[in-house]
């Protein structure tokens, strides 16, 4: 079992090809309202990290996603990190 390996979304993309969401998860609700610290909400908030990431030309990091890969069904199962990964798709198809 490989419990640690680095990935870009890209890459992840690639070797897999289906991303899904586990019932027991929680509905999207990043952007829903949630206060950081009264000034902006979590979605500006990582919108601003990636944005700030990319003016920089560095990498951003999503900070720890975990997951069960079914590598024999080509399919990833997002256990934590779900809201960000949603965030990035969404923006990735609003923008392209």
């Amino acid at each position: 079992m490989n419990n640690t390996a680095k990935i870009n979304f890209n890459e992840l993309r690639k070797k897999y090809g289906k991303l899904s969401i586990p019932e027991i998860q929680r509905d999207y609700v990043m952007g829903a309202g949630g206060k950081l610290n009264n000034k902006t909400d979590k979605l500006e908030n990582l919108l601003n990290v990636i944005l700030d990431s990319y003016k920089n030309n560095k990498d951003f990091d999503f900070s720890c996603i975990i997951t069960y890969c079914n590598d024999e069904e080509g399919e990833i199962y997002i256990y934590d990190g779900q809201q960000r990964l949603t965030t990035l798709v969404l923006w990735k198809a609003y923008c392209c």
